[in-house]
């Protein structure tokens, strides 16, 4: 018998870095599709949700919905 853990094989997902431009398309994902959020679990959700999305399409989507890539302040802003 073998211990837990010793051949259980982990499925790793390649997933890009996290940068400072990835973090907060994904914390600004959450804000939006959380305004009306009464639970935890929604929430975390949605982090999850924006966290496996390609960085493409987060970046895509939160253009659709108004934002733009601030590089200078390392944020995602309204389009003014």
């Amino acid at each position: 018998m073998t211990r837990a853990g010793k051949n259980n094989k982990v499925n790793k997902v390649n997933r890009p870095p996290l940068t400072d431009k990835a973090i907060d398309a994904i914390t600004k994902y959450v804000q939006l599709k959380s305004i009306d959020a009464q639970y935890v679990q929604s929430v975390i959700k949605h982090t999850l949700t924006a966290d496996r999305m390609k960085r493409d399409k987060l970046y895509d989507w939160l253009s659709n919905h108004g934002y733009i890539w601030d590089a200078k302040r390392k944020r995602w802003r309204l389009k003014q």
